[in-house]
């Protein structure tokens, strides 16, 4: 899977590769990357990390990707590559959650934690759930897209996980199985009917599929 970046609103965006040469560079250069990657990565971290850790207030949320910011580039500085299809966003995500441990434990009086700078311990774990999370959302958003009805996209992405329909009721607003397999064909339907006006989403979309 091609590293992908962030989305931005404005639709403005730079490339993991524009990212890591800025932090690379020894002037200014590229500098414009690594800001806006920096102001789009922490609420993308942010999101996922303060459920893990909720009693994190604001201050130490910002303590923990200071310190995130300056361990990123320090290693990439000192020759860290990251493996094949791993997305920078990704990578920080793991580095952050390292550092909210740190502070946690710091505070608790507990011994730092001590990481290699380079892929050990739980991060290709942490990386692989984030990436796990981000084609789950993908694909649910191109479904919305395409389909146009959530309960119905509800319906098919718990089929596809080995639901029974009567197990599908419990979890919608529908309430009976026939309603259940109609929102089904119904989906089915719109997926085919849009993949053969746009047989290039095809691939794209089976690659999402296959790479969960």
């Amino acid at each position: 899977m091609k590293p992908r970046s962030i989305n931005n609103p404005t639709g403005q965006a730079h490339s993991d590769k524009q990212v890591i040469e800025a932090m690379l560079a020894t002037d200014h250069a590229g500098q414009k990357a690594l800001q806006w990657f920096l102001e789009q990565v922490k609420g993308y971290a942010r999101g996922y990390l303060q459920k893990k850790y909720p009693h994190l207030n604001a201050l130490e949320w910002e303590t923990v990707f200071s310190n995130t910011d300056v361990t990123l580039v320090r290693r990439f500085r000192k020759g860290l590559c990251l493996e094949s299809g791993t997305r920078l966003s990704s990578y920080y995500v793991a580095v952050a959650d390292f550092a909210a441990l740190d502070l946690i434990r710091s505070k608790d009086g507990s011994e730092k934690i001590e990481i290699e700078d380079s892929f050990s311990g739980v991060e290709p774990r942490i990386i692989t759930e984030m990436e796990m999370a981000d084609r789950s959302r993908a694909i649910r958003e191109w479904l919305v897209s395409v389909i146009g009805n959530q309960e119905q996209v509800t319906v098919l992405l718990l089929f596809t996980k080995g639901y029974s329909h009567k197990e599908i009721i419990e979890h919608t607003h529908y309430d009976s199985e026939g309603a259940c397999r109609n929102a089904l064909l119904k989906g089915k339907q719109k997926i085919a009917k849009y993949l053969l006006k746009h047989p290039e989403q095809a691939k794209h979309i089976r690659s999402l599929l296959t790479e969960q």
